[in-house]
C-alpha cells in the first residue's frame, strides 16, 4: 500500500489577551484562561477562514480535502504491478486510469510475445468486456427506433427457445442480462460452427431455471442481442459497432474481429500455463485463441489500453464524450444499461467481505466496492485475461489487459489500484485472498480425485471391441461428435458444428471403466493425464451386448448429460 497524505488541518494563529499581573495566580485560575484563550483562538480562526474561503475558495488551497488521486505515487503503483505480474507468471500486462475523462497513467509490463516487450498500444483481445460495446450499440438503435427493448426476440431473429415462456416472451434486456434460463452451454462455441448456426441450435439447449428467476452467465444470448442489432441496422454487428462507437470516438486501433490481430504487428499472443504443475508457460497458436469468431458480440473484440481510455471516459461521462461534448446514447436508455435488471450476479468466488449486492445491468456487473458503487466487466478467452472496472461517482476507471488464460491477475491489478487511488487506509490484500481460495479448490480438487479414482472399477472391460465404438454422435444443440481410432487401445475424438468442420475441440479418449471412456489428452489446454479423465464420455448399447447406440457426457454441469445419437 502506498501511505497518502493526510487531510491538512486548519492551521491556527496566536492570540494573546494582556492584563496586568498584580500577583502570581493559582495554578487552577492559570488554566482556566489558558483554556478560554484557546477557544479565543479557535473562534477567531474560524471566523477569519471563514470569511476568506467565501470571499476565495481557492485563496486557501491547503484547507481543502487531497485527492489521492493526484497525489498518488504513480512509480510506486508501476513497481507493485510488476511485482504482481511475476507472482502470477503472467507474460505480459498493460494498464491505464482515466479520471475525470483524462488518461492519468499508463504502464507495460512484460512482453506480448517471445521476444517483444508490451507497450501501451498492443493490441489483447478483451473478452466479455466487448458485451459493454454490444449493449451500447443495442441502445442507440434503441434511441433511434428500429428497436424496443421489450419486443419478443424470436419476432426479430429465427430463433426458438425449449422454455414456452422464454420462447413467446424473452426480449433484448433479458438476453442482456442473463435471465433467459439457459445456463453457458459454452461447449458449442469450440465446434467451429458459424454464429447463425449456433443460433439456430439454441431451441435445443436445455434451460436449468426458470425464466427471468435466476442470473445465468450466457455467451450465446449476448450474440444473439448483437446479432439482431446488426441485422436491423443493415450493417452487421461488426460495423454496427465501428460505426456508431468506434469511429466516432476515433478509437482506430480497436477491431471486431479476431483475424484483424493479423493487422498490426504491436499485439500479443495469448499464452496458458501448463496444467502439470510445473508453472511453465506456454503460447497457444493462432487458431487456438481465433475460435471467438463464432460469437463476437460476446467476446471478439481487439483493443489496446490507450484506445479503450476512450471508451471509459465516455462511459463515466454517461454516453458524452468528454473530448468534444457528443452524446452518444440519450440519457433514458444510458440509464437502462445501467439500471439493475438481474440481482444476485454474483461470479467471481473472491470478495473479501466487500464486495456486496451484486446485480446485472446490460454488459456490466454493478456492486458495491468497499461502500462505493462500483461498475465492472472481467474477460476471458483462450489466453487471454482482461478486467475493467469504473467508479461512476469518482469518474475514475481502471483497465487492466493480459495475454494469460485464466489468471486473476486484472481483478486483483485493479482492485488494487482501487484501493490505492480511493481507500488509501485500507489492506489492498486481494493477492492472498485470491492464493488462499485456489490452495483450497486445489485441495478439494484432489478430494474429488481420489473419490472418482477410487470409486472406478479399474478391472472391468468395455462390452465390445473398440473398433465397435467408432463412428458420428450427433446432437442437434452441440453438433457431432467424430470419434476414430487411434492406437489399439486409444480414440481420437473431435466435435464439430458440421461435418468438414475446423474445430479446436480435439480429444484423446481412453477406456475408464465398463463402457465409459475417459479424456485423457485435450490439446486447447495442454491436458495429458492417463491416471484420470478431464471428462467422461458414457457408451450406451441398443441392448445387452448389441449395437452402440449413443454416447452422452456432462458438458453443462447445470443440465443433464448432453446425449448424442449414433448416426453412422
Amino acid at each position: 500500500m502506498h501511505k497518502l497524505r493526510e487531510n491538512i488541518a486548519p492551521a491556527t494563529g496566536a492570540y494573546h489577551q494582556l492584563q496586568p499581573q498584580t500577583k502570581r495566580k493559582p495554578f487552577i485560575a492559570t488554566i482556566a484562561q489558558l483554556a478560554l484563550a484557546l477557544v479565543g483562538f479557535a473562534t477567531a480562526s474560524f471566523i477569519v477562514l471563514h470569511f476568506a474561503l467565501v470571499a476565495s475558495p481557492t485563496a486557501l488551497p491547503f484547507l481543502l480535502p487531497i485527492d489521492p488521486i493526484v497525489t498518488a505515487d504513480w512509480d510506486s503503483l508501476k513497481n507493485s504491478l510488476d511485482s504482481l505480474r511475476k507472482e502470477w507468471l503472467v507474460p505480459g500486462m498493460a494498464v491505464a486510469v482515466v479520471h475525470q475523462g483524462e488518461l492519468v497513467f499508463t504502464h507495460a509490463s512484460g512482453l506480448r510475445n517471445e521476444n517483444d516487450a508490451v507497450t501501451t498500444d498492443t493490441l489483447f483481445q478483451i473478452g466479455s468486456t466487448t458485451k459493454a460495446f454490444t449493449s451500447f450499440s443495442v441502445a442507440q438503435l434503441v434511441d433511434a427506433g428500429v428497436l424496443n427493448w421489450e419486443t419478443p426476440l424470436t419476432s426479430q431473429y429465427p430463433v426458438e427457445f425449449m422454455d414456452t415462456t422464454a420462447n413467446a416472451t424473452a426480449n433484448l434486456i433479458d438476453a442482456l442480462s442473463h435471465r433467459t434460463g439457459l445456463p453457458r452451454h459454452d461447449f458449442i462455441m469450440l465446434n467451429g460452427a458459424t454464429s447463425e448456426e449456433n443460433l439456430s441450435r439454441i431451441k435445443y439447449l436445455q434451460p436449468s431455471a426458470p425464466f427471468r428467476e435466476k442470473f445465468q452467465y450466457n455467451n450465446h444470448m449476448v450474440n444473439l442481442a448483437g446479432t439482431i442489432g446488426g441485422k436491423v441496422s443493415g450493417l452487421g454487428w461488426d460495423q454496427l459497432v465501428h460505426k456508431s462507437i468506434l469511429k466516432p470516438l476515433g478509437m482506430d486501433n480497436t477491431f471486431t474481429d479476431p483475424y484483424d490481430i493479423f493487422s498490426r504487428e504491436d499485439h500479443s499472443r495469448g499464452h496458458g500455463i501448463m496444467p502439470d504443475g510445473s508453472g511453465s508457460l506456454f503460447m497457444f497458436e493462432y487458431n487456438e485463441t481465433l475460435w471467438i469468431d463464432s460469437t463476437k458480440p460476446a467476446g471478439a473484440i481487439l483493443s489496446s489500453v490507450n484506445d479503450l481510455a476512450k471508451w471509459v471516459a465516455l462511459i463515466n461521462n454517461k454516453g458524452v464524450n468528454p473530448a468534444d461534448g457528443k452524446r452518444f446514447v440519450s440519457e433514458k436508455q444510458f440509464s437502462t444499461i445501467f439500471t439493475k435488471h438481474t440481482p444476485g450476479a454474483q461470479l467471481m468466488p473472491v470478495t473479501g467481505g466487500v464486495i456486496k449486492d451484486v446485480s446485472y445491468g446490460l454488459g456490466w456487473f454493478m456492486e458495491s466496492y468497499r461502500g462505493k458503487a462500483c461498475v465492472e466487466h472481467g474477460g476471458n478467452t483462450v489466453g487471454y485475461s482482461t478486467q475493467i472496472t469504473t467508479f461512476p461517482e469518482d469518474s475514475l476507471a481502471i483497465i487492466v489487459l493480459t495475454n494469460l488464460n485464466g489468471t486473476p491477475l486484472p481483478e486483483i491489478a485493479a482492485q488494487y489500484i482501487s484501493d490505492v487511488l480511493l481507500f488509501p487506509r485500507s489492506w489492498s490484500y486481494w493477492s492472498t485472498l485470491w492464493k488462499s481460495y485456489l490452495l483450497k479448490a486445489y485441495a478439494q480438487s484432489l478430494i474429488e480425485r481420489r473419490r472418482i479414482v477410487n470409486s472406478r472399477n479399474k478391472d472391468s472391460v468395455p462390452s465390445l471391441p473398440l473398433a465397435a465404438y467408432v463412428g458420428t454422435y450427433h446432437n442437434a444443440g452441440y453438433g457431432d461428435f467424430q470419434i476414430r481410432l487411434r492406437t489399439v487401445e486409444t480414440f481420437d475424438a473431435v466435435l464439430v458444428g458440421h461435418p468438414g468442420h475446423t474445430s479446436v475441440l480435439e480429444l484423446v479418449l481412453g477406456h475408464w471403466e465398463y463402457d465409459t471412456f475417459g479424456v485423457f489428452e485435450m490439446r486447447l489446454q495442454r491436458y495429458r493425464d492417463y491416471t484420470f479423465p478431464l471428462i467422461q464420455l458414457h457408451f450406451h448399447l441398443a441392448d445387452q451386448g448389441g449395437a452402440v447406440e449413443s454416447l452422452s457426457a456432462k458438458l453443462e454441469s447445470s443440465v443433464d448429460n448432453i446425449v448424442f445419437k449414433r448416426v453412422d
